[in-house]
């Protein structure tokens, strides 16, 4: 984490991204291009483990490192995210994270589409409509990055700050000037309260069917309310490009495991360190919402064979050729991304009336995971996936929570 937060650190001296044109600390990445740039989707994972970890050495006692890598990430996300500086941000008015802000210079803009031209998308919707968000989970990785710094500015001292706790505190914005802990903690809050309102936003309330609805698979009560999201929340008259776009699809599996996690960590957030789990809006009709969504959508039966148990998107799709089952939706790989479905059966167990749904989501998920359990896909060498370790810790780390939850429950 040092070596990560020394590489967020040094682009500030030794490079500068090409589409914003002026210094700025943030992840340095290449997205197909020659051009470095820091955005929100690959950075935002970043910011948040080295978050996490300022916040693990602090409850440990070594608090000069977690200043160090608390200071770090606060820097990145307020030269990107948090700033109110038009050349840099890339926050919309109304909270939603863009590519380029319509109120930049354009100057900023002309880079973006010498870049993107260079990719080859002059006519997808990120070409055209740079102002427009960008996909659901790019701005929501930025926003757990600050909900990863909140934990850390918790286990610090900073969200109550004290004298001593205030001297730790030196930051600077990219042009040097310093930034008050007073005024950067109420940007950060602000902009992770927003983040959450914006996600409500986009989700569409549906009830399941009382009919032999083919792509609903909830077998509890029928009406039961369900939220419905896209992968991308664009308005085609804002952007008409949009139209027979791709990305104009519902939330697949794999890209909503970002939105799920979010919404049981910004309630563990508030719970830790506010006493408050809806603290930032998120509240538990809002899990429950998205638990049944899980169970409606993703899941077409807890029996299933393996094989079949999962579809790929929010309209409960199986069909091989969609666009929503390629890329990490193909099977093998669409029963890898199941194991982040448990971030909602974590966030559901303090919540007794969730409690049964929860434990049907864990019983479909966590046997793939359990080698002697019918469904244990012989260690995964099926699976010539890159990837598949990870899943196989995660697994074991929801099951410790959710263990843990139970217990907090009885």
């Amino acid at each position: 984490m040092l070596n990560l937060a020394l590489m967020i650190n040094e682009t500030f001296i030794e490079m500068t991204p090409y589409i914003e044109g002026v210094p700025m600390r943030g992840w340095p990445f290449k997205i197909k291009s020659n051009f470095t740039e820091f955005e929100s989707y690959q950075g935002g994972q970043m910011m948040e483990a080295v978050a996490l970890a300022a916040e693990q050495a602090a409850l440990h006692g070594d608090i000069d490192i977690a200043v160090s890598l608390a200071l770090t990430v606060a820097a990145a996300l307020h030269d990107g995210f948090l700033t109110e500086d038009i050349r840099r941000t890339k926050v919309r008015d109304d909270g939603n994270v863009v590519y380029v802000p319509a109120f930049a210079p354009t100057t900023r803009k002309e880079r973006f589409l010498e870049v993107y031209k260079g990719m080859k998308k002059e006519k997808r919707s990120t070409y055209k409509c740079p102002e427009e968000p960008q996909a659901t989970n790019h701005g929501i990785a930025t926003a757990n990055a600050g909900i990863g710094l909140l934990r850390a500015f918790g286990a610090i001292g900073w969200l109550e700050p004290t004298t001593d706790s205030k001297l730790l505190w030196r930051l600077v914005d990219a042009d040097g000037v310093k930034i008050e802990l007073d005024k950067y903690l109420f940007d950060l809050k602000k902009f992770v309260s927003k983040s959450a309102d914006l996600f409500i936003s986009i989700c569409q309330i549906h009830y399941t069917s009382y009919t032999n609805d083919y792509s609903d698979y909830y077998t509890e009560k029928k009406g039961t309310i369900w939220y419905f999201w896209k992968y991308r929340n664009i308005k085609t008259s804002d952007c008409p490009s949009f139209t027979q776009e791709k990305s104009n699809r519902p939330e697949d599996i794999s890209h909503a495991r970002y939105e799920i996690r979010f919404v049981s960590i910004i309630r563990a957030l508030g719970r830790d360190y506010f006493g408050d789990s809806n603290k930032f809006g998120i509240d538990s009709d809002d899990i429950s919402r998205i638990l049944v969504s899980v169970l409606n959508r993703f899941i077409t039966d807890p029996n299933a064979k393996v094989d079949d148990r999962f579809t790929c998107d929010l309209n409960g799709e199986t069909d091989l050729d969609s666009n929503s089952c390629k890329e990490s939706r193909r099977l093998p790989k669409r029963i890898i991304s199941a194991i982040s479905l448990l971030d909602i059966a974590v966030a559901s167990v303090h919540t007794l009336e969730d409690r049964c749904n929860a434990l049907t989501l864990v019983d479909a998920v966590l046997p793939i995971f359990l080698e002697d359990s019918e469904d244990f896909q012989g260690q995964f060498e099926y699976c010539q996936y890159n990837k598949y370790l990870l899943p196989l810790l995660l697994a074991k780390y929801h099951f410790y929570w959710y263990e843990k939850g139970i217990g907090e429950c009885k």
